[in-house]
């Protein structure tokens, strides 16, 4: 903060501002934030002498009048508290609820001095009386009208910009308080007017973030919840949302990260800790978002979204028991919470609604064709974000458009909405696959293998595996289950790389000169 003497000079100006308001309240703000200059030295000495000669005045009457100098001490010791932040400008300058306490000091040692006065005779105490009348009429019209003000938030902040059109603190509320309300444009303009004159203000960058992300500007949005940590690092809701919007882009990886940077500031924000569960399942952690999911809850025990999330995974490993009771609690918790209910029938059911059939093409589609595809599917999805079937398409076109992180979101979230999918489960077996992850694409194909005898994809996908492990020999026993149940592709036995390795062998030319 600023050195000694702008810190005194900044004290003693606002502790004057302050008697000026108690003695004549005609100018009473809610919030009246520092001037962007530092109070000159000239009129923070002439506020300080004026102070000081107060000071001096009231304790040459002590004798006399030791009140004065009670209530004098009073007001400045009540306002001590308030101007000790001044340095760092962490409080605004002057305040109606600065005066609430620190006023009785001065209207104490006044009523003192006026009763001294006036009590002399008959005539004064008839005077005084008038004068008492006349001044709770005053008052009172006074506390009527300024009553009036705390109407509502933009009638109240509307006077703030009255007294002082450069309040940026009064600009960013009354944006919040339009957010709140649902007008984003009329936010958006305060916002900005408030950016205006105080470049730096985290909160408004925030703010018009939030609007963006709501309105799918992921990228504008990024750029400004950063902008907001650049100007305050410990911003956590900041960095809450900046997650938030990069998970709705799909970019699933970072978002973990910085839901993991939230939960560092706020260790106990129990939608954080959900958050940063989800996507870290989303990644394949699944041991690790169990342990978000687990402290969500621990943090917020009725956190009902947290027990259907902890379902969704034993769900997703085959542990239905386990399942049905965390998607019990969850409907326990939360009655109107319909994923829940439908996870829980569809756990015991097994019954999902089929998507229309999307028709397999012979060859990859080219980029227009895979956005209209893309589009349609969404569509569908919008209509029907629940439907198993529709997740797994979703996911097939993603991994041929390269974006693997959505395509095994959305494969994730088709087992998720159909434990034991053995489509969805043979096309993430094969992601995971080509990412390395062998342990785990092992048990999804052999579950789909097992799941549907007659099919050759997890087959034929388990003998890629097991060539990618450099294990001909269970590549070789795969091969010829997946000739059984129909592969008929020589040619695509013989180009394919993840095959590279059994082609080496020599038992792999009885397996192709048995294929039909």
């Amino acid at each position: 903060g600023p050195g000694m003497l702008p810190w005194l000079a900044a004290s003693a100006k606002g502790v004057a501002d302050q008697l000026g308001l108690t003695l004549l309240p005609l100018s009473l703000s809610v919030f009246r934030p520092w001037p962007p200059q530092a109070v000159s030295t000239a009129w923070g000495a002439l506020c300080g002498l004026l102070l000081i000669l107060i000071t001096l005045a009231a304790a040459r009457e002590a004798r006399r009048r030791p009140f004065l100098l009670a209530g004098w001490l009073w007001f400045l010791l009540a306002l001590a508290p308030a101007f000790a932040l001044s340095p760092w400008m962490a409080w605004p300058a002057t305040a109606e609820r600065f005066l609430y306490v620190p006023s009785v000091g001065v209207f104490l040692a006044l009523a003192w001095l006026l009763h001294g006065a006036l009590e002399r005779s008959a005539a004064t105490r008839a005077l005084a009386a008038c004068l008492a009348t006349l001044a709770v009429a005053v008052l009172g019209w006074m506390a009527f009208s300024q009553a009036s003000l705390w109407k509502d938030t933009p009638t109240l902040l509307s006077r703030v910009l009255d007294l002082d059109p450069q309040n940026c603190q009064a600009l960013r509320l009354l944006g919040e308080d339009a957010a709140d309300r649902n007008l984003p444009n009329q936010a958006m303009e305060f916002y900005s007017k408030s950016l205006d004159l105080c470049p730096g203000q985290a909160e408004s960058y925030k703010g018009i973030a939030d609007i963006l992300a709501e309105r799918g500007r992921f990228a504008e949005a990024r750029d400004l919840y950063r902008r907001a940590l650049d100007g305050n690092p410990l911003f956590w809701t900041a960095r809450h949302n900046l997650a938030a919007a990069l998970a709705k882009e799909g970019r699933v990886a970072e978002a973990a990260e910085e839901f993991a940077a939230t939960a560092r500031l706020a260790p106990n924000d129990a939608l954080t800790r959900l958050n940063l569960g989800m996507c870290l399942v989303q990644l394949g952690r699944l041991e690790e978002g169990k342990a978000e999911y687990e402290k969500a809850i621990a943090i917020l025990p009725t956190f009902a979204t947290a027990y259907l999330r902890l379902g969704d995974i034993f769900a997703m490993v085959g542990r239905a028991p386990d399942a049905a009771r965390y998607y019990g609690m969850a409907i326990r918790l939360d009655p109107d919470l319909q994923e829940a209910r439908d996870s829980f029938t569809r756990l015991l059911t097994g019954k999902d609604t089929e998507a229309p059939a999307i028709p397999e093409k012979s060859a990859p589609a080219g980029n227009e064709k895979d956005e209209m595809e893309l589009a349609g599917l969404l569509a569908l999805l919008d209509r029907d974000p629940e439907n198993a079937v529709i997740h797994n398409n979703l996911g097939t076109l993603y991994e041929r458009k390269g974006d693997v992180e959505r395509a095994g979101f959305h494969f994730r979230r088709a087992l998720v909405l159909r434990p034991g999918y053995a489509k969805a489960q043979n096309n993430l077996g094969v992601l995971l696959m080509h990412r390395g992850e062998f342990p785990e694409a092992e048990k999804l194909l052999t579950d789909a293998a097992n799941r549907e005898p007659g099919s050759v994809a997890p087959a034929y996908n388990l003998a890629c595996l097991h060539s990618l492990r450099k294990d001909s020999e269970k590549s070789l026993s795969w091969l010829k289950e997946a000739a059984r149940r129909g592969l008929a592709q020589r040619s695509l036995v013989k180009t394919d790389a993840d095959l590279a390795f059994l082609r080496e062998s020599e038992d792999l030319s009885s397996i192709l000169s048995a294929m039909p």
